[in-house]
């Protein structure tokens, strides 16, 4: 793993925990970044993937969307605790999934840029 993959995939790690931490705090004690409450579950999402896929680009796809498809879900069953005090929704996972989708788009040409230029770097002798 390279540094520049090394330094995305701690900061993905960082997102998930911070994104998991503020999805069980309390509904009123977590903080508001959007007013709504569906593009902060997508600006989570889309964080976390691109964040993932810069910092794992060898991990296929399709795991990457079921893990963090998961973890979605997983979010959602940990709302579901009456001592969270936070509420669930399926339109929540929803959100997410198309966040997943649409930094997967984005990611693409990112992923393949940073494999030619670490080709064209790593070739060069030193």
């Amino acid at each position: 793993m390279t540094r520049i993959h090394r330094f995305f995939a701690v900061a993905c790690w960082l997102a998930i925990g911070g994104a998991y931490m503020l999805s069980i705090m309390p509904e009123d004690e977590a903080p508001k970044v959007l007013g709504w409450d569906k593009a902060q579950h997508m600006l989570a999402f889309f964080t976390i993937t691109l964040l993932f896929r810069l910092g794992y680009p060898r991990f296929p796809v399709r795991y990457v969307i079921g893990a963090l498809g998961l973890f979605g879900a997983l979010i959602e069953f940990s709302q579901m605790v009456p001592l969270i005090h936070r509420d669930s929704s399926v339109w929540d996972w929803v959100a997410d999934m198309i966040a997943l989708f649409a930094a997967l788009l984005v990611a693409r040409p990112i992923v393949a840029w940073l494999g030619r230029w670490r080709m064209g770097w790593d070739s060069n002798p030193r």
